[in-house]
């Protein structure tokens, strides 16, 4: 009987610890991206002044809080035209490899090189 219990228990347990991951899609997208992408959205996060600390590829607080307010000051200073919603998977996938392949240097970058 106790066999039994653990057994369905094991299962109950299996059955709720994937519900519980996908919802968080943030961590979800941004733990999926290749190592060096990790990187290069924390990186471009530094440069946007959204994420004080070092790169350590890892998905914690401050890379949700950076993203979440980059994501805020992109909508806010392109008009409302960049916009992603990151509960949506899709979205938040595509926010972060737009992120990854620099797409939003606008925010830190003015373009003047002299």
């Amino acid at each position: 009987m106790n066999r039994r219990f653990f057994i369905l228990g094991a299962t109950l347990g299996l059955g709720v610890a994937p519900v519980l991951a996908d919802q968080d899609v943030l961590r979800a997208a941004f733990e999926a991206k290749p190592e060096l992408d990790r990187r290069l959205i924390q990186l471009e996060l530094q440069l946007m002044e959204l994420y004080p600390a070092e790169i350590d590829m890892r998905f914690g607080p401050m890379t949700r809080n950076g993203l979440i307010e980059a994501s805020r000051q992109i909508a806010a200073r392109t008009d409302g035209e960049m916009r992603f919603d990151l509960d949506d998977p899709a979205e938040a996938a595509r926010f972060l490899e737009l992120m990854a392949r620099e797409q939003f240097m606008f925010m830190y970058d003015d373009g003047f090189e002299g």
